[in-house]
């Protein structure tokens, strides 16, 4: 009678040797197509983030492409600007400035860009970076690089973009979203 049993102590058999190798050839294949398919992912969402509209008070924030994070930034942000409209409203000073954001809010530069190209992305677990270049089509032409940051919420979302330091005193995002501060 023939037995065979699988031990940890027992040399392992050629058939064994054979499986270990087609199971880890098949664990790097799907970890080295993963990749591609969350580059083309980001590649998109990137397109359109550089699509919505610059202005935060015209519509909802799209949680397809924003971050969970972002999109709470995003309406604490909003409201701010709401009370702050109300206060002034009442006030000796009604016809006042409210605390606003004005300009380009997703990009460094107040004016905004007119073109973007994507640079490089790197994707380390749930985070990706990826460098943006952008022009603003002026005489002459400015250009410059933002970082953006994108998380994996079940898909590729924005979170963050970190500022040109050259173009803007604004750190990232996050902070000039932030008007609390003023």
């Amino acid at each position: 009678m023939i037995k065979s049993e699988l031990s940890l102590t027992s040399p392992p058999t050629l058939l064994n040797q054979k499986f270990l190798v087609l199971l880890l050839v098949i664990t790097f294949m799907g970890w080295a197509c993963q990749e591609p398919k969350d580059e083309e992912e980001i590649k998109k969402q990137i397109e359109e983030f550089y699509l919505l509209p610059q202005d935060i008070y015209s519509e909802t924030p799209n949680s397809n492409i924003l971050s969970s994070e972002l999109v709470r930034r995003i309406e604490i942000a909003k409201e701010v600007t709401e009370k702050d409209r109300k206060r002034i409203q009442e006030s000796d000073h009604p016809t006042d400035k409210p605390l606003l954001l004005e300009g380009c809010v997703f990009a460094s530069l107040y004016d905004g860009f007119h073109t973007f190209h994507i640079k490089e992305i790197a994707i380390e677990n749930d985070t990706a970076k990826a460098v943006i270049n952008l022009e603003y089509a002026s005489d002459p032409s400015e250009k410059w690089s933002d970082l953006l940051i994108l998380v994996n919420e079940g898909g590729w979302k924005v979170d963050n973009v970190i500022f040109a330091p050259s173009h803007t005193g604004d750190r990232d995002l996050w902070q000039r979203l932030d008007l609390t501060r003023f």
